[in-house]
């Protein structure tokens, strides 16, 4: 169930390059393309990452924060594509924006990996004009309202139901997710948000409750390729997180809407987005979209679909040999094993049903897709606990990770 059904040939190996490669993403993509024997390096502004301990990682390099040092950034960057003859670079999280909006900093920017331009990206990226470009297309969205002052604050207190959802109107992963159930927990998240030290203003949604689905994609010129749905499961932190276990889903109107909104931006590469199921009439709300690699990106490993080989394909000019796969059979699961344990230690706190807890999450863990823990790959799963530990001692004196 969980053998990688892309049976794609290619004829031209490049050497790649993946950025924010200690993230847990960054470890996906490096195993997705090292195990087809592409010479991956992988490199981040982080000290020991799970990218680092891999056996499919050819080398491993730091680099200063884009955010606080950028000229040494792209120093560091420029180097390693000129030293180790870079063909291809493959940002693996929000560095695709960065990168994509100081392309032009790079001394080739052509070896960055199918990423759409910087305005296009913003489109999906940023919430209120991706909810308009939605509303403009006749997709589903939620009540919305971006939050400028305290006059918006009043108008969302009197015009939506509680609970409301504020979010970053901008960013991903449950970053700084609240559910506020009255008006006193309203002005408290909004007076105790540091709009200017986030770069990021507030965004409210109303609360409609049901099911979370995610749908990942790659596209060429707006046309899909190949595609995976999910819904999710559990999530860290609960509700509201990233997602910790997911299962394979065939739901057509979700299907519909991406492939309406990808074609009209003539979308080049790998995008996802966030659904919820209103439960009284089952429609599918679009939450946010993330126009780059997604925290689940190895659930399409466990469909058959592996979407960091595509990229590669698609971005080395061989997507003719892209074979779009057949419909995933079943319900194949993934998990991210460390986050999903966290969540069943949560759960045992609070919950009477401790037994039941417990069975339930080793009875999903029996058959799944581990995003963190291969078994031909096992150190980078258990360098994560230490990987943290090294970033609290840092923290702690003030050395930053």
């Amino acid at each position: 169930m969980h053998e990688d059904c892309m049976n794609c040939k290619y004829h031209d190996d490049k050497t790649v390059l993946v950025t924010q490669a200690g993230t847990r993403i960054g470890y996906m993509i490096t195993y997705s393309l090292g195990k087809k024997g592409i010479v991956v390096y992988g490199a981040d502004s982080r000290y020991l990452t799970m990218t680092s301990f891999s056996r499919y990682c050819r080398n491993f390099y730091r680099y200063p924060h884009p955010n606080h040092e950028p000229d040494r950034y792209f120093e560091m960057i420029n180097r390693l594509i000129e030293t180790l003859d870079i063909d291809l670079l493959i940002p693996a999280y929000d560095e695709a924006i960065f990168l994509s909006k100081f392309r032009n900093k790079l001394i080739k920017p052509q070896v960055i990996a199918a990423i759409p331009a910087y305005e296009k990206l913003m489109i999906l990226h940023h919430k209120p004009s991706l909810y308009a470009l939605c509303k403009e297309l006749g997709c589903d969205i939620i009540n919305h309202m971006l939050l400028e002052s305290i006059e918006d604050l009043e108008k969302v207190a009197n015009t939506f139901a509680f609970p409301i959802v504020l979010k970053p109107e901008r960013g991903g992963g449950g970053w700084a997710v609240q559910f506020v159930q009255n008006r006193k927990e309203l002005y408290r998240f909004w007076n105790a948000f540091d709009q200017k030290r986030h770069g990021n203003r507030l965004f409210a949604q109303e609360y409609i409750g049901g099911d979370l689905y995610g749908h990942g994609v790659i596209c060429l010129q707006g046309k899909v390729l190949a595609a995976n749905t999910y819904r999710i499961c559990r999530q860290h932190p609960p509700g509201c997180g990233t997602s910790t276990f997911r299962k394979t889903v065939e739901l057509a109107d979700i299907r519909r809407q991406v492939a309406i909104i990808l074609a009209n931006l003539s979308w080049t590469g790998v995008c996802q987005m966030d659904f919820m199921r209103r439960e009284q009439d089952d429609r599918m709300f679009i939450m946010d979209a993330n126009p780059r690699f997604w925290g689940s990106t190895a659930h399409g490993l466990a469909c058959g679909v592996n979407f960091p080989f595509l990229l590669y394909l698609l971005a080395s000019d061989q997507n003719n040999e892209i074979l779009i796969p057949p419909v995933c059979q079943g319900e194949p699961t993934s998990t991210w094993l460390w986050g999903d344990m966290v969540v069943m230690l949560q759960r045992l706190l609070k919950s009477p049903l401790r037994i039941q807890v417990i069975k339930e999450h080793l009875h999903s863990w029996s058959d799944t897709y581990f995003d963190d823990f291969l078994r031909e790959d096992p150190l980078p799963f258990f360098s994560y606990p230490i990987q943290k530990v090294a970033a609290a001692i840092l923290r702690f004196r003030g050395e930053g990770f």
